[in-house]
């Protein structure tokens, strides 16, 4: 009976011989800890630096603020590409995209992988995910080492899922809840993504008197066409409305947070909150995302809470300035839950703090695509038509300043590490099965943003 279970404090043990981590300080003698629970949430098209928690100037993420007020902000988190299938797909298999072999929209995860949830699983942890965003549904093989996989809020893009996505995982906590096991609980929000939807609210306000073409609910088809012909008061309105996006998805993340509290498994529960990928604002002469690899791209926020039982090793509200990779979440995970996995990572466990003076990588995940390779505040970007364009964050974080012909001694450098690492993951790449994409499919990938011409 539902009275009878066990409560979150007398889950299945495992031995304190498991938890030998080293950011423990002993174990002998230590009482046998619970296994935590794990939610993960990201965030589709998720600029760090349009969330108040991160410093901008419009209130656009209060609740993600107070989780990292519990926990760690990481200033630097690099996704590992510009688009969806590939950067979730290195978070999910601390793989980089090219090991993956993703060349387009139409590459499925290939079998061979061991997904997050998958080691998970093998170590007992109920596993559930609830997506929003058809690239990740089980067309595309995301759905491996999922017990209960949800993809009923995959929905046209111009469509408000938020709201359905926190109901969905509401229903899904509770069920993980009422079972002595820890859960492992993946959940994606689809909203801040275009088309971008004013809401009652958090709509901040806009452009005095503005009556031009950019409206709630504008087609990417449509915001394409005025690339090349955007005022600024058109600019300003669609970054409220952008930031409007990312507000109700804050609220809507909050009340899931709240529903976690109540269900008694706070305490118990690791929380990471992330983002996909961010997006351009003409910040670089274009609109969307997926194209290149500049900083509205590929910095994301992650913010993650730890389980009561690290607590002591976690001072609540840091940030983290070391630079971090989505590829760092697996592997973290398997350290707070103490599973294991004989599958190859890439990436490294950054809890409570990264290792330091790591080169860290990102692609644009198709065939002849761009990469980057980050040290420190360097970034160096050698394009498709191999280009080279090497910048000083700390100095230039709008990266305004090619310093390529200046610091050549630099560029040779990461661009050595740069193509050293792409052999390398060429050589590594697992090929997932090509997917078939009929006309009316590629037309709403077009719509968009994905494939197709700038």
């Amino acid at each position: 009976m539902e009275n009878d279970r066990p409560s979150p404090g007398r889950r299945r043990l495992i031995g304190a011989s498991s938890l030998c981590f080293s950011l423990l300080a002993a174990c002998g003698g230590e009482p046998e800890a619970a296994r935590p629970n794990v939610l993960l949430i990201v965030i589709d098209t998720l600029r760090a630096d349009h969330l108040s928690t991160y410093g901008y100037e419009r209130e656009t993420s209060p609740r993600l603020t107070e989780l990292a007020s519990e926990g760690l902000r990481y200033e630097r988190a690099v996704a590992q590409a510009p688009w969806t299938t590939p950067s979730i797909g290195a978070l999910m298999t601390s793989r980089y995209p090219s090991s993956l072999g993703i060349e387009g929209e139409q590459n499925a995860l290939a079998d061979e992988l061991v997904l997050l949830p998958e080691a998970l699983q093998a170590a007992g942890y109920q596993t559930a995910g609830v997506i929003s965003h058809s690239f990740l549904g089980s067309e595309w093989n995301f759905d491996q080492g999922f017990e209960l996989f949800d993809e009923a809020n995959v929905q046209g893009h111009s469509a408000v899922t938020s709201e359905g996505v926190t109901n969905a995982a509401t229903a899904v906590l509770r069920q993980l809840s009422a079972d002595p096991e820890p859960f492992f609980l993946f959940v994606h929000y689809f909203d801040p993504h275009a088309a971008y939807v004013d809401h009652a609210g958090q709509d901040f306000g806009g452009p005095a008197g503005y009556d031009g073409p950019v409206t709630s609910g504008l087609l990417f088809r449509e915001l394409r066409k005025m690339q090349k012909d955007t005022s600024d008061a058109d600019l300003a309105e669609l970054v409220r409305l952008y930031d409007s996006e990312i507000a109700f998805t804050d609220r809507q993340i909050g009340l899931l947070l709240d529903a976690l509290r109540e269900s008694g498994e706070w305490d118990d529960t690791m929380v990471i909150v992330t983002a996909d990928h961010g997006e351009e604002f003409l910040d670089h002469g274009r609109f969307g995302h997926a194209k290149s690899l500049f900083e509205e791209l590929i910095h994301v926020p992650l913010v993650v809470k730890p389980p009561a039982s690290f607590k002591a090793t976690v001072r609540a509200g840091t940030s983290v300035a070391e630079p971090v990779a989505l590829i760092d979440v697996y592997p973290t995970v398997l350290q707070v839950t103490g599973a294991t996995t004989e599958f190859e990572l890439e990436g490294r466990s950054v809890f409570p703090q990264p290792p330091r003076g790591r080169t860290l990588f990102a692609e644009t995940g198709r065939t002849g695509s761009a990469a980057a390779a980050i040290s420190g505040s360097l970034k160096l970007i050698e394009r498709a038509e191999g280009r080279q364009q090497l910048f000083d964050l700390a100095s230039d974080p709008q990266e305004k300043t090619n310093l390529a012909r200046t610091r050549g001694t630099d560029v040779d450098r990461l661009l050595g590490e740069l193509r050293e690492w792409r052999e390398v993951s060429a050589a590594r790449a697992l090929i997932g099965e090509t997917i078939q994409i009929d006309a009316q499919s590629a037309a709403r990938l077009k719509e968009l943003g994905y494939g197709g011409d700038d």
